[in-house]
């Protein structure tokens, strides 16, 4: 999947396909096939965000963790990915498990009259700078493929030792860690960019950061366009209008409706008694003037 500018939405990405070897290409061969054949990778969200037709991203290797410690030692366990050349809008794909996906579109790119030289190719090495920088941390996913174990049997372990090694680990971060020893015991999930320690990374951080797949762009975007406008919230209550509570006045202006001098009303032209009601308009006493009138 990639973002195609003229369907402004995100669509499937054609994989390249070989037509002299009559395969499709292995995401490791992306940079050499760009060298002879005129190919571009996945174009990530920052097309749609910059408002341009496409933007390459950047094809590299993000090393994979799971709960076997001994296969994490080893240096070839990373896993090629299509990620945003700036890191900025979120776009990850997994390169390889697309490739064993039967359905995919293919494409068959030009071939170049000239082949391009070394130095305008992107070299495939890590997307995570490397340890010996030691400026950033690396980005690591978990990995989907459950392996067995050689001999079949399951791994011991002993509390105890898990324990003191974790109080190790305290007691460093308190006292302080050298810098080599600070990368290598944390790393960056390349999905969710939470950080947290290598060693329990797989076993601990599971696929939730894969069930929310929109970003935090998205989130803070959709949240504040959910946002109300308080400007537009003081003007209809402004517009809004309300009954004004009435003050009692000191002056008497009017009696007690049985007080009314019913044939003086009667002489005036027009006057229904039928309509009294309707037509009538006095204002009620106030509290006040009936206690004064009981007293008096």
């Amino acid at each position: 999947m990639h973002y195609d500018s003229t369907m402004q939405s995100v669509v499937d990405y054609p994989w390249p396909y070989d037509a002299e070897m009559g395969r499709r290409l292995f995401p490791s061969e992306f940079e050499g096939y760009r060298r002879t054949h005129e190919f571009v990778g996945p174009s990530c969200m920052c097309a749609h965000l910059d408002g341009k037709d496409y933007t390459e991203s950047r094809i590299g290797i993000v090393e994979t963790l799971n709960g076997d410690r001994d296969r994490n030692l080893s240096t070839l366990h990373g896993e090629y990915v299509a990620i945003c050349a700036k890191q900025r809008c979120g776009y990850l794909l997994c390169l390889e498990r697309f490739y064993a996906v039967g359905h995919l579109k293919l494409q068959r790119c030009r071939k170049r009259a000239q082949p391009l030289p070394p130095q305008e190719l992107t070299s495939i090495s890590s997307l995570g700078r490397s340890l010996s920088e030691g400026n950033s941390l690396f980005q690591v996913m978990q990995d989907v493929v459950v392996r067995a174990r050689p001999n079949g049997g399951i791994e011991a372990g002993d509390p105890v030792d898990q324990q003191a090694e974790k109080n190790a680990l305290y007691r460093s971060l308190q006292t302080g860690v050298c810098e080599h020893l600070f990368w290598a015991t944390f790393v960056q999930c390349v999905r969710c960019r939470r950080i947290m320690f290598r060693d329990t990374f797989a076993a601990n951080h599971s696929f939730e950061c894969l069930n929310s797949n929109r970003n935090a762009n998205e989130i803070q975007i959709r949240a504040s366009s959910d946002r109300p406008n308080p400007r537009r919230i003081r003007t209809r209550f402004e517009a809004i209008s309300g009954d004004r509570p009435q003050t009692p006045s000191p002056i008497r202006t009017a009696g007690r409706p049985l007080l009314i001098n019913r044939t003086a009303l009667e002489e005036v032209e027009g006057f229904d008694s039928d309509t009294e009601s309707q037509s009538s308009d006095f204002e009620m006493p106030t509290l006040q003037e009936l206690l004064a009138e009981r007293r008096a």
